[in-house]
């Protein structure tokens, strides 16, 4: 429930623009507005359903400010401007073209459309990725745990055996420095702070090296073609929701790159801007970087845009890589099962020659 300080209307601006509110509450909201705008159900009234309805405290608070905004005087897409943490630039966008073509329940349809597919999206790289952080995670716990707990005491016996191959060795030193309290905690901080910067470092990397980062990341085999597909997809369906509300082509350049989360589709758009002023060819112009677009977006783009459905072109291109996207995650599953199982054999072929040549090496002197 929203505080009575709030419904005072005294919504802290600070508190506005740090608010977050999780992906499929989003989602929640957009689809429920839109059902309720879409019966005609005035805007007020359809807040306020919504906001009586909503199971979750930030998702009540922000809907009732906007209720607030809407009740003053303000436009919705000026409302949803004040929480720039849950509705994107690309999400404002949208709401502000569709108030001046007075479409706006046919763009929060499409708004929930393409937040559906993007949510299926996030969960498709979820399950490629999370059996094998959860197989790595398993491995780098229990290789520890026997490290500390269980062959101390079986190379107890190796110290004073002449010769030692290097992997004994190595895994000497290795136990000898985790059983000290200061070397474990060392290990555990270095452990933390790589998973935590690595993590923080794909999500959010620094201004100047996303460029960078995602011009190598394009270049990764089976990883490349689909981070760049799930780029596309996103590019699309802003594309296709912008140009069918009837903004125009250079706006939509823009404002589609920037929702697509690859800064090199945004770096290009300056490009692409360049040569649609110049009358030349959109689908040309896209060809010209096929590593980027694909295949399928210039020859779509350039065929539709001849008979003015350049929408339409969006559209099909998006649902065809939405496929080829599901697509590529399950190959990249298929190719991620056998290196983890190549990775664990290494860790445990390790194991048993640090531990094994040495014996033999005695049973052979004796």
């Amino acid at each position: 429930m929203v505080s009575s300080r709030q419904r005072l209307g005294e919504m802290d601006p600070q508190w506005m623009r740090q608010a977050r509110l999780p992906h499929q509450r989003l989602l929640q909201f957009t689809r429920h507005l839109s059902v309720l705008f879409g019966s005609g159900v005035p805007l007020l009234r359809c807040l306020e359903v919504i906001e009586q309805q909503a199971d979750h405290p930030v998702l009540a608070e922000v809907t009732w400010s906007i209720s607030k905004d809407v009740q003053s005087g303000r436009r919705l897409s000026a409302a949803f401007e004040r929480f720039p943490g849950i509705f994107a630039a690309t999400f404002v966008n949208v709401i502000r073209l569709a108030e001046l073509t007075g479409q706006l329940h046919l763009s929060l349809a499409r708004l929930a459309d393409w937040q559906e597919r993007d949510a299926r999206q996030r969960s498709q790289l979820k399950a490629a990725l999370i059996y094998p952080a959860f197989v790595l995670a398993l491995t780098l716990v229990m290789s520890l745990w026997i490290c500390y707990a269980i062959l101390p005491s079986i190379l107890a016996g190796l110290h004073n055996t002449s010769d030692l191959p290097w992997p004994t060795l190595l895994l000497m030193h290795f136990v000898s420095a985790i059983r000290r309290p200061l070397g474990l905690l060392l290990l555990l901080a270095l452990l933390g702070s790589s998973l935590g910067g690595g993590v923080q470092l794909v999500r959010n990397p620094p201004q100047g090296w996303q460029g960078w980062f995602w011009r190598r990341l394009l270049t990764w085999p089976v990883v490349g073609p689909a981070m760049r597909d799930c780029a596309l997809v996103r590019y699309c369906a802003a594309a296709h929701i912008l140009v069918g509300g009837g903004c125009d082509l250079l706006r939509t350049l823009t404002i589609a790159a920037a929702a697509s989360g690859n800064p090199c589709l945004v770096h290009d758009q300056r490009r692409l801007r360049r040569a649609v002023e110049q009358a030349e060819p959109l689908g040309l112009s896209m060809a010209k970087a096929r590593w980027l677009y694909g295949p399928l977006l210039p020859s779509l783009v350039g065929c539709c845009e001849e008979t003015g459905q350049l929408d339409r072109a969006y559209e099909r291109t998006g649902r065809f890589l939405e496929d080829e996207v599901h697509y590529r995650f399950q190959t990249l599953q298929q190719i991620l099962e056998p290196l983890l199982l190549l990775f664990l054999a290494a860790v445990v072929l390790f194991f048993l020659l640090a531990v094994m040549l040495p014996l033999y090496s005695q049973i052979q002197l004796g």
